[in-house]
């Protein structure tokens, strides 16, 4: 699933871009769901807000989901819905369907009720570590040399709270309960067309296979479901307690290119 909001008011370490026809693209993970893509990227600390200046709204939205469109253009105050079309200049999607009419909110507030019960926003995050291995990992993506691996897309969480050094390879403690809502995942790529930085929006949610309460206290991102390389580690501060079914916790990771 993907979608595209027109970025008029983009922003690079904080300060705002020269008004253009920028454009920021959102990828979802397989399996996402539409509460789960519409929370990604509205929330507080979510995806529009780490690419666009405070108070800022979307000039137009596009989707090949046309209920996320829907979604979107009615929280952003009923902004224009368009074909998808990619914003580098090829073709996208050529299925999307309809939805060219603004979503309402009869259709949106059923959607809404799949939200988790208790979700925790983190307002203050510390700066990212790139670690040895996340410097050999970068050099061979970009070379396109026989050795590059996939992508570092993967985040992981953990109580730990031990402070991340270079030459750490894993993320001590990683929660891994088979099973459960805190394990390791792909979070949701997002780009604003010539912004040298990229985010990767992520949510936990607590299920019945999990061991709570548990405080996370640091992340990392691996690019690989299970062992792999860990390319970037970083407190989580504050900390987030998860302490029942359906708690979700939300991450924004901004990479800075």
């Amino acid at each position: 699933m993907r979608a595209v909001l027109g970025n008029r008011h983009a922003h690079r370490d904080g300060e705002k871009l020269p008004r253009a026809k920028r454009a920021t693209v959102i990828d979802f993970p397989d399996g996402t769901s539409l509460a789960e893509a519409f929370t990604n990227v509205t929330h507080a600390q979510g995806v529009w807000t780490n690419h666009a200046t405070e108070g800022a709204q979307p000039a137009w939205v596009a989707s090949d989901s046309p209920s996320l469109a829907a979604l979107l253009a009615e929280h952003f105050g009923g902004i224009e819905i368009r074909d998808l079309e990619d914003p580098y200049g090829g073709a996208l999607n050529p299925n999307r369907g309809g939805g060219g009419g603004g979503g309402s909110a009869a259709k949106m507030a059923p959607l809404m009720l799949m939200l988790p019960v208790s979700l925790y926003l983190l307002s203050k995050l510390q700066p990212y570590l790139k670690t040895s291995a996340g410097n050999d990992v970068q050099a061979a993506q970009m070379s396109g040399a026989a050795s590059a691996t996939a992508v570092l897309k993967w985040i992981a969480i953990t109580a730990n709270i031990t402070a991340p050094a270079a030459g750490d390879t894993t993320l001590t403690g990683e929660i891994a309960t088979a099973s459960g809502g805190l394990i390791r995942k792909i979070g949701t790529y997002a780009h604003t067309t010539g912004v040298a930085s990229y985010t990767i929006t992520t949510t936990f949610t607590v299920n019945a296979s999990d061991v709570i309460p548990v405080t996370v206290g640091k992340r990392g991102i691996f690019d690989a479901a299970s062992a792999g390389n860990m390319g970037f580690e970083t407190l989580v501060s504050p900390t987030a307690t998860l302490s029942a079914i359906g708690d979700a916790l939300t991450l924004t990771d901004t990479i800075t290119l």
